[in-house]
């Protein structure tokens, strides 16, 4: 049984969660998980190839996401909170080379973020506040929506430092370019209540 070789996955909207518990693999050398998209496109993993806490976290999070989900469809949800910027800001629809959206429910929205090398994004907004899981962040330059420059990382942090995991508030309007030779790549999880 799928269940008891401790692999579980969830197709709707694009996502599968893999878990590879394999009782012959030291925990250092265990794949602890990897979230796909349904293409194929690897999203978290560490890049050593080998699993990692975060990665592992970020399966754990999301499946008990898509396991809330289906246990609580019966239970009401409370409503969204309301968004105080307009509807076209949304960073899906403002920034869609940028923001694709992996998984979505009345709770949460969880957003593949990628910002190419010298990319930079369109003015766009998030809504909710977030959970960030950054793979890769290096070297930037963010506008707000008055063209100004509100930050600029000009040194590329250590390899060392990924991934890494922040707390987000909702953000305003704003515009991020990559100056980094990698692209910057994280998936951002948006809790609308």
């Amino acid at each position: 049984m799928e269940a008891e070789r401790g692999m579980a996955t969830a197709s709707r909207h694009g996502v599968a969660i893999l878990k590879n518990h394999d009782a012959g693999v030291r925990p250092s050398q265990l794949i602890a998980s990897v979230l796909r998209t349904t293409e194929g496109r690897v999203m978290a993993n560490h890049p050593s190839g080998k699993g990692s806490v975060g990665s592992a976290l970020l399966a754990t999070l999301l499946g008990g996401m898509l396991a809330t989900q289906v246990t609580a469809q019966t239970a009401s949800a409370p409503a969204p909170k309301t968004c105080p910027w307009s509807a076209s800001l949304d960073a899906p629809t403002a920034a869609p080379e940028n923001h694709k959206v992996v998984f979505e429910n009345e709770r949460v929205r969880v957003l593949d973020v990628t910002v190419a090398v010298g990319g930079r994004e369109k003015l766009h907004a998030h809504c909710w506040p977030s959970v960030l899981y950054v793979m890769f962040r290096g070297k930037l330059r963010e506008w707000n929506a008055d063209g100004k420059v509100i930050r600029e990382v000009k040194e590329t942090p250590p390899a060392t430092a990924f991934p890494l995991t922040q707390w987000l508030e909702a953000s305003p309007p704003h515009s991020i370019e990559n100056l980094d030779s990698r692209p910057i790549h994280l998936v951002r999880i948006e809790l609308k209540q």
